[in-house]
């Protein structure tokens, strides 16, 4: 064979190899492509969606506690009794919670009641106290059938005469009563209302 005629052969055959190359590169990328398609078709059913959440996995919210109506009242002390017992008298109107005869006071409405009380005396040197005690003691009791229990107690301080301020939360049921006692035989309170007071804060049930 003639030399003109191997060259001729060699760039016959390498023509042949290159465009087989190029079919298997088309070849190979369109059956690649065309996968891939098809798996993402039979994943999301044509469309391609963005991942979510499902929201019936997630926990519901928790419920925001609803707090009721709330209501202030306020007492102001009168003379005691020979008994010790605080005589209030109130300062606005009650609004139907609270009924007020002499030293008793009536819950009127079920609820939650927040109670704030400070008493004051004149004076509390060489005062005579009732048999059976060491100390000046304001006492609230809480009545209610045949149920009675002291619901806040304070001790009156020597060098200020007074309890400080008293607090404490509760329910109260309707038809309760609370009277207000200090263990002395009619103690001379300071009227003062800044010094000698009984608040009530009313929340419904």
């Amino acid at each position: 064979m003639s030399q003109h005629a191997q060259h001729c052969l060699i760039r016959v055959l390498l023509l042949w190899v290159c465009m087989l190359s190029i079919s298997q590169v088309v070849f190979i990328t369109l059956y690649f492509s065309a996968g891939h398609h098809n798996r993402i078709e039979n994943v999301t059913g044509g469309a391609i969606t963005l991942p979510f959440k499902n929201n019936h996995s997630l926990p519901p919210p928790e419920p925001k506690p609803r707090l009721g109506k709330g209501k202030m009242l306020n007492f102001i002390a009168h003379p005691t009794t020979d008994s010790g017992a605080v005589k209030w008298r109130p300062r606005y109107d009650t609004e139907g919670l609270v009924t007020v005869k002499d030293e008793v006071l009536t819950i009127d409405k079920d609820g939650y009641y927040f109670l704030n009380l400070q008493v004051t005396l004149q004076t509390c040197k060489n005062v005579s106290l009732l048999e059976g005690h060491s100390n000046l003691i304001v006492k609230v009791m809480w009545t209610n059938k045949n149920e009675k229990r002291t619901i806040l107690e304070g001790r009156i301080n020597m060098d200020t005469c007074s309890t400080g301020l008293l607090a404490m939360v509760t329910a109260f049921s309707s038809e309760a009563t609370l009277v207000t006692k200090i263990n002395m035989e009619t103690p001379k309170i300071n009227h003062t209302d800044s010094l000698t007071h009984l608040d009530i804060i009313y929340m419904q049930l």
